[in-house]
């Protein structure tokens, strides 16, 4: 064991204990034991010639030891994913052959040494993302490829890109840089400057960052609109630019010419800001002096909430490879059928100014589908997306004002439609409340005679009230709605309830029936939607027998058939034995059940009896 130089033992949580017996092998060059149960704080090495130390992911805690600075021919740090805290101590500078720097995920603090830039001239990959380290990166590290400080608190310019002239790739994101370099030469294919401190107008130094490909600025204070003049440079290699969540304000179109020219720029996001104005076409098309198409690589497109106002833009047919399009909360009125089939996801929630003539029709290309989403977390109903079957587009989302929330269908628990769902719990268990529900039209056809898509329902038409029925007719009849059919939400009146009105809110006012029997009601006894008393009753919480039936105790029961005649002869018999009885006022027990059942056939008599019907 004194003679070791290599210690493989990674992935295995199963061993356990500490590094003191590892620590102290005096030949020791590498260590492995990434992902394994090793627990306990950082030890002081004994061997001196240790090049590579893997011990990511074993929840190690404690401090960098200030002996490590001995092990000068350190080449490989890998600590990542631990719980090692207090700051980097500066005699680790002389680590002069490090290539790589990974402690990130670990809870790091204080500020890095300026010693470093120097001492790790040969480094290439520096990653302490995710710590909690602050103050001003420090100069120097010449040989960099990738940084990554993202998730700290440091604070200033990003200076140390100046001197790493093969720098691939920046991610600074979540600390509270404010400043950029913009007097010397920097290379960097990604950069990363989202949530910090920037403010005012764009760094024109990011201009000058030769190969710059992906551009995040996203999630800062920047408010001046004027795109930098330097940042022309950036037209021949920029892919993605993302700078949105600022407070950028500035007329729309004027913001976006300088990008336009763009060869290479795939995905604009400038969403969250305050952009207003209208997107003209001049931005992506020209005619004078000689014709050009501009931002032709662009693929997704966010404007999302500004102040653009306007139509739609009806230019997004310039465009194509434009796949996704975002113009949620905005101000933008008139039809969304401007919209080109190139775009295979449009967004256009919290746009309450679009929507056809009527205020209630969809565009005539657009067809319901699932999923049904909700459309804020407190409202009780979800409403559908929505597929263009004459341009094959993947996914639309409207404002359900678009359409007046008609195809919109309430939650179980919840009646009413339209967008107007009410609760049922104020009934209790008096009602029984299933929600709304939407037929949506079979796969879609097309349909020759107006060159649009239509499920195989065709048109629905349906009345905009809350109990109307839904009905099929021609579009001029009533609203488009892609062959949907529309169920409001109803109250379904349980067994043994009456409906005796209604409150000036609208709220029904319920009285329980009385039982006619055991478990058995005379009030809509089957729970139907369409509320209905018992065969045979009628009036108030059905209390009274209809024509042709009569009341037997609270049951209503039907009438014999039988002759009028016979009838009105039994009735004069049964009349005269009764009266001749308690005449002769006999109380026996044969007499009471006699009378008592004759006064029950008398009952059924009047109610059977065909004056009676009359």
């Amino acid at each position: 064991m004194q003679s070791l130089d290599l210690l493989n033992l990674p992935n295995n949580p199963g061993l356990t204990g500490t590094f003191e017996h590892i620590a102290a092998l005096p030949k020791l060059q590498v260590l492995h034991t990434y992902g394994s149960g090793i627990r306990g704080d950082l030890p002081v090495f004994a061997s001196t010639e240790l090049e590579l130390l893997a011990i990511s992911n074993q929840e190690l805690t404690g401090t960098i030891p200030p002996q490590w600075g001995l092990l000068s021919k350190m080449t490989q740090l890998w600590m990542a994913g631990n719980m090692v805290s207090g700051p980097i101590p500066a005699t680790l500078a002389n680590w002069t052959a490090l290539t790589l720097w990974d402690t990130r995920d670990n809870v790091l603090s204080g500020t890095l040494p300026p010693e470093l830039g120097a001492g790790w001239s040969k480094l290439v990959r520096f990653k302490v993302d995710n710590n909690r380290l602050s103050g001003e990166l420090p100069r120097g590290f010449n040989s960099l490829v990738q940084l990554d400080v993202s998730g700290n608190m440091f604070t200033g310019s990003l200076d140390i890109m100046c001197d790493s002239p093969a720098l691939d790739s920046v991610d600074a994101a979540n600390n509270a840089l404010y400043a950029f370099p913009d007097s010397c030469a920097l290379t960097s294919t990604s950069l990363d400057l989202s949530s910090n401190n920037f403010a005012g107008q764009l760094p024109a130094g990011i201009g000058n960052v030769a190969g710059l490909k992906h551009l995040s600025l996203a999630s800062n204070s920047l408010s001046i609109g004027p795109v930098p003049l330097s940042w022309a440079n950036l037209e021949p290699s920029l892919i993605s630019l993302d700078l949105s969540h600022n407070a950028i304000a500035a007329d729309v179109t004027s913001f976006l010419v300088p990008f336009r020219t763009f060869s290479a720029l795939q995905r604009i996001d400038i969403s969250h800001n305050k952009l207003f104005g209208e997107m003209l076409s001049s931005l992506f098309l020209e005619v004078f002096p000689v014709p050009r198409n501009f931002l032709q690589p662009l693929v997704s497109l966010y404007i999302n909430n500004n102040q653009i106002s306007g139509n739609v833009p009806e230019w997004v047919d310039l465009l194509p490879s434009i796949l996704e399009f975002d113009g949620s909360a905005n101000n933008f009125t008139g039809s969304v059928d401007r919209l080109t089939g190139y775009v295979q996801s449009v967004v256009l929630s919290d746009t309450p100014g679009l929507g056809e003539a009527d205020g209630a029709s969809l565009p005539p290309n657009l067809v319901p589908v699932e999923p049904f989403s909700q459309h804020r977390i407190d409202k009780p109903y979800s409403c559908p997306a929505f597929v263009d079957v004459r341009m094959l587009r993947s996914s639309v989302v409207l404002d359900p004002a678009y359409y007046g929330y008609h195809l919109c269908r309430c939650f179980s628990g919840f009646h009413g439609s339209a967008g107007k769902c009410h609760s049922c719990e104020p009934y209790g268990s008096a009602v029984r409340c299933e929600g709304g529900r939407v037929e949506l039209p079979a796969a879609p056809i097309q349909d020759e005679r107006i060159g649009r898509g239509l499920g195989t329902a065709s048109l629905a038409s349906i009345a905009t009230t809350d109990t109307a029925a839904p009905t099929e007719s021609s579009s001029d009849a009533g609203p488009y709605w892609g062959g949907a059919e529309v169920h409001p939400g109803t109250i379904t009146i349980q067994p043994n309830y009456y409906v005796a009105g209604k409150t000036a809110s609208g709220m029904f006012l319920l009285d329980e029936c009385y039982p006619i029997g055991v478990r058995e009601t005379s009030c809509n006894p089957q729970g139907l939607d369409e509320y209905t008393c018992r065969e045979g009753y009628r009036g108030r919480v059905c209390s009274r027998c209809e024509t042709g039936y009569y009341l037997q105790g609270r049951r209503c029961e039907v009438c014999p058939s039988a002759l009028p005649v016979v009838l009105a002869v039994v009735y004069t018999v049964t009349f005269l034995a009764w009266f001749g009885v308690n005449q002769t006022r006999r109380k026996s027990v044969f007499t009471r059940r006699w009378s008592s059942r004759s006064s029950s056939f008398c009952r059924c008599l009047r109610s059977c009896s065909p004056a009676r019907r009359l």
